[in-house]
């Protein structure tokens, strides 16, 4: 039985992934960085996704996500569409990427924003030692999720991520979880064709996992789906 405890990996594609958790789960924030490459169109493959993450989606969640400039105009495009044109919380860019933040109730208030700008502004989003002990892979700034995460997540919500890579947003809600007692929870999704889940997303997540004793399961699908 899938969904035991607070913490889920799933090693597969996310389109099976999210439609396991069809009236399963249902998430307060889905924060994650989408590819700037796919198998096919992009924007189909990026929109299928999107629009199964919507269904799972609390009446009042968020959706954040990281995305390649040059695919940030066809990201628009499908956020606005699924999530709704005036449910636009905020653009934040950099040179190479732009975080896009839809509210499905858009509730979060002018100065809640501009508290959330202020704090990431000149934070690093990647963390530069981890880079270099991991061979050159990108890690997130575990702090700079946390900031997304305590402004558009409540301290009992679920969090959903369905291009998980290292896994980091998840590190960053057990961080949450540590400082302020909170009981929030996540699902994890990543494809193991590139054998990332095996070798990178779990290990990280199994390792976490003991220091902060908090169990999760681990659910392997293999059917593939239509990209």
């Amino acid at each position: 039985m899938f969904f035991q405890r607070d913490f889920t990996v799933i090693n597969g594609d996310n389109i099976n992934g999210l439609q396991l958790m069809q009236e399963v789960k249902v998430f307060d924030l889905i924060l994650t960085k989408v590819p700037s490459t796919v198998e096919g169109d992009w924007k189909r493959s990026i929109e299928k996704r999107v629009k199964l993450a919507h269904k799972c989606l609390s009446s009042i969640g968020a959706v954040a996500i990281f995305v390649a400039k040059e695919r940030q105009d066809k990201m628009k495009e499908i956020l606005d569409e699924q999530i709704g044109e005036n449910n636009h919380v905020v653009t934040y860019e950099w040179k190479d990427e732009s975080l896009m933040v839809y509210g499905k109730a858009n509730i979060y208030d002018e100065g809640r924003i501009d508290q959330f700008l202020d704090e990431i502004r000149n934070m690093p989003r990647f963390d530069k030692k981890k880079e270099k002990k991991s061979n050159g892979i990108k890690i997130r700034n575990v702090s700079f999720l946390k900031a997304i995460i305590k402004t558009f997540m409540e301290e009992d919500g679920e969090l959903l991520d369905m291009y998980a890579h290292t896994g980091m947003t998840g590190v960053a809600v057990w961080e949450l979880n540590h400082d302020d007692n909170g009981v929030r929870g996540f699902t994890l999704i990543n494809h193991d064709e590139d054998t990332t889940c095996s070798s990178i997303l779990y290990p990280h997540i199994h390792k976490q996992s003991i220091i902060y004793e908090s169990p999760f399961d681990y659910v392997i699908l293999d059917k593939e789906s239509d990209r």
